[in-house]
């Protein structure tokens, strides 16, 4: 294009000098070109003599690929693709067309770990290689009704929390949805037989983790996507928060779904690198397990007192958290909820801390903080005194928090304690004195709680008692039962 536009203009001048020099003798001709340093065309004449002949560039091509995706000749004579330099696009159409023909394949790993969170597939495209989009940042999906097998490991690891089967597919290989823990909602188009939990990985594991699979004919859709990129999952008695599709750092999350009180599923904000603060409202009761997994930004979350539960690992890998609170409601706390949030535990007195829960403790002398309101999960495993006196701020005693504490004779436990977990104080063998702090017996608090045969749990008296049982009151600070009265 540039030659043939260089050499018409290079005519052009040719007939404007012929007819200037028609009426001269001896005629002057261009004997030679080039382009001088600033880019235009010289003309060289032969009487010695140069022309410019201005700048002439040729029209810039129409690019046909200005996603950059990468593009693969085929023996058939059609083009595969793959993610080529669009690796962080979030968004990405693949065309039906390359150079004139058809793009009928997504190559091996063609997409794999990008950051595309949707993509627009042609009706060109009849064949997916395996492992095409493993641990991409895909979140839905439309299949072409063109293709017939969903390759192995295609969507390993992906972020999909919806995705349509179509009426083409015969065949599902193994893994091809492993991973995909956010995969809430199918709809099968196919002929393949998709049954709920699928815990043998039949047709290649795509609703392991799902709540609802539907066909055309059967079922319905329950996930809808709120403008404001929340993606809920509702069904009557069940209603999540399985995913977030927008680009806010600063969230206050939905005050409800539907009207009615939500949990936040597991891995609904994983990986999610641009969220910095969340504000959970009233009305949200759980946060699954993974819910905030490595959002590695995440500084500053506030949950509500309506909150019951927290999942195992629920903020893994935050390693930018400095502010989290535990809701009084919240009876379990595992310390492994928090692994590798550095910024978040705090130590005090050998003793780690988040909010007012201590979930980990040093091997060497741990005291515990005053205000104290639970021991989480293997919170003083091991502890090596043999007098335990718990503040009278604790309410929660979490699963091991006191486990295998072999020098622990004796343990006061204060009367605000509404919880002790079964294993709290599981082989604790030298533990002979448990010293309640409530004035009567608490029967459903102290069931199934494994104290050893020969531990004697006593009530609080501050006074000398007159009637049954074992008591105890503190002399000099110290814990002292009352001399035992006789059973009549």
């Amino acid at each position: 294009m540039k030659k043939h536009v260089i050499l018409t203009a290079v005519g052009l001048l040719l007939a404007l000098l012929l007819t200037l020099c028609a009426c001269t003798e001896p005629a002057v001709t261009v004997v030679g070109t080039h382009y001088d340093a600033e880019g235009n065309l010289i003309l060289e004449m032969s009487d010695g003599s140069t022309v410019n002949g201005g700048r002439y560039e040729s029209p810039a091509p129409v690019d046909e690929n200005p996603q950059g995706l990468d593009f693969y000749p085929l023996t058939d004579g059609t083009y595969g693709v793959a993610v080529g330099k669009a690796t962080r696009l979030t968004e990405i159409v693949v065309p039906a067309t390359y150079q004139g023909k058809p793009v009928t394949k997504i190559m091996e790993k063609g997409f794999a770990n990008c950051k595309v969170r949707r993509i627009t597939l042609p009706e060109s495209i009849t064949a997916i290689e395996k492992e095409a989009f493993s641990y991409s940042a895909l979140v839905d999906i439309r299949l072409p009704e063109s293709l017939t097998v969903i390759e192995e490991k295609t969507f390993q690891g992906c972020e999909l929390t919806t995705v349509t089967i179509p009426v083409g597919i015969v065949e599902i290989k193994t893994d091809a949805f492993r991973g995909c823990d956010k995969l809430i909602e199918i709809e099968n188009c196919s002929e393949l037989e998709i049954n709920l939990g699928d815990p043998d990985h039949r047709n290649g594991g795509i609703s392991t983790s799902a709540l609802n699979i539907y066909t055309p004919y059967k079922g319905e859709k329950k996930t809808f996507t709120t403008a404001e990129g929340y993606v809920f999952y509702a069904d009557g008695g069940y209603r999540y928060l399985i995913d977030y599709v927008g680009n806010g750092t600063d969230l206050t999350l939905p005050a409800d779904c539907n009207g009615q009180d939500y949990q936040i599923y597991q891995y609904a904000f994983s990986g999610n690198g641009q969220l910095k603060s969340v504000i959970c409202p009233e009305g949200v009761t759980q946060v699954w397990r993974y819910a905030f997994a490595s959002c590695g930004n995440l500084q500053r979350v506030s949950l509500p007192e309506t909150l019951c539960k927290i999942g195992s690992y629920a903020f893994l890998n935050c390693h930018s958290l400095i502010e989290l609170n535990i809701p009084d409601a919240v009876s379990v706390v595992d310390k492994d909820m928090f692994f590798n949030c550095k910024k978040l535990i705090r130590l005090e007195n050998n003793v780690f801390y988040v909010d007012k829960w201590a979930i980990e403790s040093q091997d060497n002398e741990q005291v515990l903080r005053p205000d104290t309101v639970g021991l989480g999960t293997g919170a003083l495993t091991r502890w090596s005194g043999t007098t335990l006196i718990l503040p009278d701020t604790l309410r929660r005693i979490g699963s091991y928090a006191v486990a295998y504490s072999d020098e622990m004779c004796e343990v006061v436990i204060p009367a605000s304690v509404e919880y002790i977990d079964d294993k709290a104080f599981l082989g604790c063998s030298m533990l002979s004195a448990v010293y309640w702090g409530g004035t009567e017996k608490n029967d459903a608090l102290f069931a199934g709680v494994g104290f050893g045969e020969g531990t004697v749990l006593y009530l609080y008296s501050e006074e000398e008692p007159t009637g049954e049982g074992n008591y105890w009151h503190y002399v000099d600070g110290a814990p002292t039962p009352w001399q035992a009265i006789a059973d009549a």
